[in-house]
């Protein structure tokens, strides 16, 4: 080889190292970024990634959902704090209620907070005679954590609020029902996978998806079109390496598949543009346990309970009636003999 060509040869393939360095780094730098959208907290940086890349900016929050946000946090509730068992802090708010009959563990939605998606059901929670315990799950609000793993991790973190239930004197060992929203709804459903029953007596899921994976891809598809499948496999592999978790590890199918003893109430709108609500059909189908299904006409993702309170109201009552457990009867006194003991023989 001459000196030109070996001298060519060397620009050339220092080039193309030049290219695939600035490929990997591109690819790398694409994959963070969607990972910081799909799984991690909100902020205003990652609110600016979304529009930047879907065009799509938050809608201005409703003045009246507000309203009862504000009224919510403004209650008198207890912060609570304690350790995720892989160390994160978790956060949530305790808000007993005089002569409850039951407690309620509260479970937000995807990039919600404790005071968002129950603003205007707490109300009538409480009326009903519920003690609230609304929960930020990690990588959300006042919680710790660094990735958001769509109810497969944090179906864990339910057993550890569970386990500060059984230690908390104003829940005094009543009967819990625990109550999710989209993917708090996901949450609930997947701890029903693990050994919690007999310390649950039923779950409420409200716009539930059925599997992590399908949800996020099916959102990606909406935005990003044919790059939905590559991002989100780009992305399990981040979450994999950072956290040991992909979003195919575990499902609210799988966990109804499971679960053969605690109830569930299945809730969706049929105008839902975000959780399609077949995925809450699929999750009923599956479901091995009681189960009932109530599906809100003209509701959207998470709005069943403001577009029709009263048939909600209704279901959640009718649920609390047939599973609160029957207390136990008083054991009678014995009674005495009416003539005494009777005389020795002589």
């Amino acid at each position: 080889m001459s000196k030109k060509s070996h001298t060519a040869a060397r620009i050339a393939a220092g080039i193309g190292l030049a290219l695939g360095g600035t490929a990997i780094a591109a690819g790398a730098l694409y994959t963070e970024i969607m990972t910081s959208i799909i799984a991690r907290r909100r902020t205003p940086a990652t609110d600016a990634m979304v529009a930047l890349a879907t065009g799509y900016e938050p809608a201005p929050p409703d003045p009246a959902i507000a309203a009862m946000t504000q009224a919510l946090q403004d209650a008198p509730t207890r912060p609570v704090e304690l350790r995720s068992r892989d160390g994160f802090v978790l956060r949530a708010h305790w808000y007993p209620t005089e002569g409850a009959k039951r407690t309620v563990m509260l479970v937000h939605g995807w990039h919600s907070r404790w005071c968002v998606d129950f603003s205007a059901s707490a109300p009538f929670l409480r009326e009903a005679g519920c003690n609230l315990l609304l929960i930020d799950q990690r990588c959300h609000g006042e919680s710790g954590g660094d990735l958001i793993a769509y109810g497969i991790a944090e179906r864990y973190d339910v057993v550890t609020w569970l386990d500060w239930l059984e230690q908390e004197p104003e829940h005094k060992g009543l009967p819990v029902y625990l109550c999710g929203v989209s993917m708090g709804a996901a949450t609930v459903l997947m701890a029903a996978g693990l050994p919690i029953s007999g310390r649950v007596c039923g779950i409420i899921a409200d716009c539930g998806y059925s599997t992590p994976d399908e949800i996020i891809k099916l959102t990606l598809e909406k935005n990003i079109g044919k790059m939905a499948g590559p991002t989100l496999a780009a992305v399990n592999i981040n979450c994999k390496l950072r956290e040991n978790f992909t979003f195919k590890d575990y499902s609210p199918l799988e966990a109804m598949v499971q679960n053969k003893d605690i109830p569930c109430l299945f809730v969706h709108g049929d105008a839902d543009d975000f959780v399609p609500w077949r995925m809450s059909f699929e999750n009923f189908y599956a479901c091995r346990a009681p189960k009932d299904i109530l599906i809100v006409n003209g509701a959207g993702h998470g709005l069943s309970f403001l577009v029709n309170p009263e048939i909600y109201k209704k279901k959640l009552l009718s649920f609390f009636e047939t599973y609160d457990p029957i207390p136990a009867e008083p054991m009678p006194e014995p009674k005495k003999c009416l003539f005494g003991k009777k005389k020795a023989a002589l």
